[in-house]
């Protein structure tokens, strides 16, 4: 896939979904890098706000990709502490609404940092599209921290903490877009 053009359309904070067609959701715990990592598959450092502080994303962020062909949605993040219980249960709740009742999802790509073992959130959330058989596919980020050394092991790491294979893997880099490449193109594999 080939992406020529990309914008903002819209934040959705209430049970009303946006309309959109073809939708590829991102989610993760806070800080993991949604925001960055749909800016460098945009190629659009501008597209998705990112911050230096976890807990940025706190609604449904929709973005149209070449002129709506499909729709990136950025989801709240999760595992945020600073959050209280009632923020913290809010986002639950917007983003369990999303994944269950939006007929458009084609994917949900699972953020993870590749330098740990996923959290407990994570496997949470991995169980969870499993149990709903809604299709996901784990985005481990950050790898430009990591030494290429390391790579093997550490997608080894991730796969292996979330009970999948590592084929269930991408390892990708915002910085340096490593990995790139092979989100979009499970993006056209979906399409």
């Amino acid at each position: 896939m080939q992406i020529k053009n990309s914008k903002f359309i819209t934040t959705v904070a209430s049970k009303d979904l946006y309309p959109a067609r073809n939708e590829f959701a991102f989610v993760g715990r806070s800080n993991v890098g949604k925001s960055s990592l749909i800016n460098a598959l945009a190629n659009n450092k501008n597209l998705c706000r990112t911050g230096k502080t976890a807990g940025v994303t706190r609604n449904i962020n929709y973005f149209s990709i070449n002129n709506g062909d499909i729709f990136f949605v950025d989801l709240p993040g999760y595992g945020y502490h600073e959050a209280g219980k009632g923020e913290q249960d809010k986002w639950a709740e917007i983003l369990e609404n999303y994944l269950l009742n939006s007929k458009e999802l084609k994917c949900v790509f699972v953020l993870v940092d590749s330098r740990r073992e996923a959290s407990d959130n994570d496997r949470i959330m991995t169980k969870y599209l499993n149990q709903y058989a809604i299709p996901f596919k784990v985005v481990a980020t950050k790898c430009d921290k990591l030494k290429k050394s390391e790579y093997a092991k550490n997608k080894q790491l991730v796969a292996h903490s979330l009970g999948l294979g590592e084929s269930d893997v991408i390892l990708t880099s915002s910085e340096n877009k490593f990995g790139i490449k092979e989100v979009l193109k499970t993006i056209d594999e979906f399409m």
